[in-house]
């Protein structure tokens, strides 16, 4: 469900959100609210996370995983 009624750019996104907590992301310049994900969500993450930073550590990569909410551009 879209919050604005006209589309943004990713800049104007990042000047807004800097000013609340709200869970929302940028899709084809609308801005869209997000539910807050469920315990279940958060299992599945933290496991896929895990196993991915291990896999990453294991074979001497050089990149990282991380956990949500982390902002991706």
């Amino acid at each position: 469900m879209p919050l604005a009624e006209k589309k943004i750019t990713a800049e104007q996104y990042f000047e807004m959100v800097a000013e609340t907590n709200e869970l929302t992301e940028l899709i084809d310049g609308e801005i869209v609210a997000l539910a807050a994900p469920n315990e279940k969500h958060f299992d599945i993450c933290f496991s896929m996370c895990s196993k991915l930073s291990e896999f990453i550590h294991k074979n001497s990569g050089e990149c990282k995983s991380f956990m949500v909410p982390f902002d991706v551009v």
